[in-house]
């Protein structure tokens, strides 16, 4: 979090570097716009979609942590979303990595 101590005597909060540090983990391009973080099929799981390896994983759980604290100190509206993917960082799915980057847009 960034904490600056203004002129007039205020403070001013930021995450945009938490942000900044969530997109660029993710690793493909989140540039659209969107108007929700979740789509009606946010809660429908696929089990047949393949497992991520490794590597993905990792960048998995690195972004949700980032999100996780985000959610908490300054985007309450994430929340919902974060939470149910907090129940699959143990399964990582493509299916879940494609709508944890519509979080990020």
């Amino acid at each position: 979090m960034d904490i600056h101590l203004n002129d007039n005597k205020t403070v001013s909060l930021s995450m945009k570097t938490r942000f900044k540090e969530a997109i660029e983990a993710y690793g493909d391009d989140v540039s659209t716009k969107i108007a929700t973080p979740a789509d009606r099929n946010l809660y429908a799981v696929n089990d047949e979609s393949e497992e991520l390896k490794e590597e993905k994983s990792a960048i998995f759980h690195s972004v949700m942590a980032k999100l996780l604290q985000l959610s908490k100190r300054a985007r309450p509206d994430i929340e919902p979303t974060v939470a149910f993917f907090c129940t699959r960082v143990s399964k990582c799915t493509v299916e879940a990595l494609k709508k944890l980057g519509r979080v990020l847009r």
